[in-house]
């Protein structure tokens, strides 16, 4: 009897809807050598969270001189990008997190490297993109 429950319970679970999606990868040129770990979830009101971590990432004055900060950009098909947020990056740790809010179901998901953080578009250079989908 307690297998069948066990059973019945896995069963239940596997069918429940996902309400987190996690992506690992590593950040392109120039930033080589870069690890990014980015978790969505969604609650039960359909709020959106998105968490990034990155690790062995370099600073952004070793990539180029002008350049200060790591800034995350969400992009719909056929829409201007908008921007998630800047990266607190740790010079020391050579890494850097996010938290921040998202209400899409599909994005690109893009990290550039900025001179201003507060640039309203991505001007600087690309060092990750990803398509993601959403939990539901």
């Amino acid at each position: 009897m307690r297998n069948f429950a066990a059973l019945a319970l896995s069963a239940t679970l596997l069918l429940l809807p996902a309400c987190k999606r996690h992506y690992s990868l590593e950040t392109e040129a120039p930033a080589t050598a870069g690890q990014a770990d980015i978790t969505l979830e969604r609650d039960k009101t359909g709020n959106g969270t998105i968490e990034l971590a990155f690790e062995h990432l370099a600073t952004p004055k070793s990539i180029d001189p002008s350049l200060s900060a790591y800034v995350v950009w969400g992009q719909v098909e056929g829409k201007d990008p908008f921007k998630i947020g800047i990266v607190e990056y740790k010079e020391k740790k050579r890494g850097g997190k996010l938290s921040a809010t998202y209400s899409e179901d599909a994005f690109t998901l893009t990290v550039t490297v900025e001179a201003d953080p507060a640039t309203p578009a991505p001007v600087g250079v690309k060092v990750l993109e990803l398509p993601v989908v959403a939990p539901k």
